[in-house]
């Protein structure tokens, strides 16, 4: 039979608004994700949203949400960067339609002052709606370099398993 298709996962985040984040943390959070064999979807590159740092309209800007949106729509999961005491709203937003469309979602938080603290969420607990109590901390990463484990849920799911 021939190969499976590569799944594909939608990088929620707000490190595409600044020149430096893009270069110094998404381009290797992308190559990092692409090396478990995962189509990314990231919304910076593929909606042009680095357009809107310039003049733009109302109907620009409302066009780069609808391809957020549809990018989404058409990933198999979403991977939410969620590393600041407030994350990004249009990435809370993406991780809110992930979740009403069944889509699984892998947390990176690598902000140290919001780590696990006994029997509590690191964050809000809205962001782990589709996980169980006793599984969360699978799909939720405090590093990139986590983002490899091969005993956690982000490469089990880019294996199919």
């Amino acid at each position: 039979p021939p190969p499976s298709m590569p799944r594909t996962l939608y990088l929620a985040n707000g490190l595409g608004f600044s020149a430096s984040a893009r270069t110094l943390c998404l381009a290797p959070l992308v190559k990092a994700v692409e090396a478990l064999g995962v189509r990314v979807i990231e919304p910076f590159g593929d909606n042009n949203e680095v357009s809107l740092a310039h003049t733009r309209t109302v109907e620009q800007e409302l066009e780069i949400a609808r391809l957020d949106m549809e990018g989404v729509r058409k990933s198999d999961g979403v991977l939410c960067v969620a590393s600041s005491p407030i994350p990004d709203e249009g990435a809370m937003v993406e991780v809110g339609l992930a979740l009403a469309w069944g889509k699984p979602v892998f947390i990176l938080n690598d902000d140290f002052r919001y780590g696990t603290a006994g029997e509590t969420l690191p964050m809000n607990l809205m962001l782990f709606a589709g996980m169980a109590a006793d599984t969360w901390n699978d799909s939720y990463y405090t590093s990139v370099e986590e983002l490899a484990d091969a005993d956690k849920a982000l490469a089990r799911w880019a294996r199919d398993e």
